[in-house]
């Protein structure tokens, strides 16, 4: 069973699968450039002693920081008042 087996599919907000084989695609170049920096920063930190529960700590607080710049247009636009 190879890590991707592993991984949960790529959805939409409402829960339903991907099937466009551009959108996988990217997705998935995306992914494998990300593990690629992140693997390259945590052999780093590695390197310079840092403990491997704080490196992941880390990693995992910059994840929980990601906001939407699409949500949050959303919101903004639904949360205006009409100046009529």
């Amino acid at each position: 069973m190879s890590n991707d087996d592993k991984m949960p599919f790529w959805a939409d907000e409402h829960g339903q699968k991907l099937t466009c084989t551009e959108k996988l695609r990217t997705l998935r170049e995306n992914e494998s450039e990300l593990h690629q920096v992140m693997q390259d920063a945590y052999e780093d930190a590695l390197l310079f002693g840092v403990d491997p529960l704080i490196i992941k700590a880390r990693f995992g607080a910059l994840v929980e920081k990601m906001e939407s710049p699409f949500r949050k247009k959303e919101a903004d636009s639904a949360t205006t008042e009409d100046p009529s």
